[in-house]
This record gives C-alpha cells, sequence and structure tokens, in this order.
C-alpha cells in the first residue's frame, strides 16, 4: 500500500503511457531503457529560454509535444527506403508510417537490431534488445515491408523506384591509429566479443 507511484523517464519514453496501463495495452508502451543520455544528464533547467530541452533516444519527440505539425500528415505522403534495419531504421520506418508515408525497410545481414541488438546481449544492457524488438514488433503492425538479406544496391533503389531513400546503415567500430599492436591476433573489437567470433 503506498500513497503516490511517480514515474518520471517512464513518461517521457512514452507520454501515454499510464492511458496505454488502464486500458490494459500494455504491449504498446514504449519502455525506458535506461540510457539516461538526453533526460537524467541535462544539467541545465529543461522549461526555460536558455534551457537545454529534454532529449530521449526512445521517444524523437519529446518535449515537441505541443507542436501539432510534428504529428500531422504528410500532404504528400512518399514511399521512402530505408537503408538499414538496426534501430535507427526501424524506428524511422515507424516515425515515417506514422506520418502517412510508406517505408520499405532493407536489412543486409539476417536480422534486425545492428549494434543496438549487440549491445543487448549484455545482460545489464538488456533493454536496448527488447527496445529494438519492440520497434520491430510495431514495423510488423503497421504493415511495414522489411527485407533481411537485402543490401541497398543500385539495381535495388531501380527495383523499388523511392521517392526518397534514408541511410541508417550504423557505424564501424573505431580503431585508433595512435595505438599500436592493434593488427596482433589476441587483439579484438566488442564486435568480435559479441558475434561470438571469440571463445
Amino acid at each position: 500500500v503506498c500513497d503516490l507511484v511517480a514515474m518520471g523517464r517512464s513518461q517521457i519514453v512514452d507520454p501515454d503511457f499510464c492511458n496505454k496501463a488502464k486500458a490494459g495495452d500494455v504491449e504498446n508502451i514504449r519502455l525506458c531503457m535506461g540510457c539516461n543520455v538526453g533526460c537524467f544528464d541535462v544539467t541545465a533547467e529543461p522549461f526555460g529560454p536558455t534551457s537545454t530541452p529534454i532529449r530521449c533516444t526512445r521517444n524523437p519527440f519529446v518535449c515537441r509535444e505541443g507542436q501539432p505539425h510534428i504529428f500531422r500528415k504528410a500532404a504528400a505522403p512518399k514511399k521512402v527506403l530505408v537503408a538499414g534495419g538496426g534501430y535507427g531504421g526501424l524506428i524511422t520506418a515507424n516515425m515515417l508510417k506514422a506520418k502517412g508515408h510508406t517505408p520499405i525497410v532493407c536489412e543486409a545481414s539476417s536480422q534486425l537490431g545492428g549494434a543496438m541488438l549487440m549491445a543487448g546481449k549484455n545482460e545489464y544492457k538488456k533493454e536496448m534488445a527488447q527496445a529494438v524488438h519492440w520497434e520491430a514488433k510495431q514495423c510488423e503492425k503497421n504493415g511495414i515491408e522489411i527485407r533481411l538479406n537485402t543490401p541497398v544496391t543500385p539495381a535495388l533503389i531501380e527495383e523499388i523506384k523511392p521517392e526518397a531513400v534514408i541511410i541508417a546503415i550504423g557505424g564501424k567500430p573505431y580503431l585508433p591509429d595512435y595505438v599500436t599492436g592493434l593488427e596482433q591476433p589476441n587483439v579484438y573489437t566488442y564486435l568480435d566479443v559479441m558475434t561470438d567470433k571469440v571463445a
């Protein structure tokens, strides 16, 4: 028994958290993944003339809820090719769909998630993998076409004939050139470890 239950970051991530919970629509609640980037680490007053607005890795619309044009449907919907099925590509596809566009996600590998899914393999970062799975599930619910094992090539672009292309192919580990010995056989990147190339 308690007098008050307060949730801060949970409602930054999903301002409809309470409404969805009340309606029993739990699976559609966008959950915080505890990255603390843009919310917890904001040092200035978040609401003032010289403030730094709160940001959220999972909710790109945070602090912009009062701007109707953000949520307005596109006047001229487009077919948009999203190159990359990592977290960035998935959330982009869902935002495009919400605006009335027709996104097509093409992922070069055999699974969605990219680096975020890799990070989520760590027990203390499993919320990151959950975020990827949630966005993928939303893409499925939204009827978004997803093509795995499909690198974006000139031939593919000619086949799909998109009106716009968004590049969301992620990045590669940075190997600093000022560190010697990186070419040694006992030196591995985090990707080598997370993809089980290292026992």
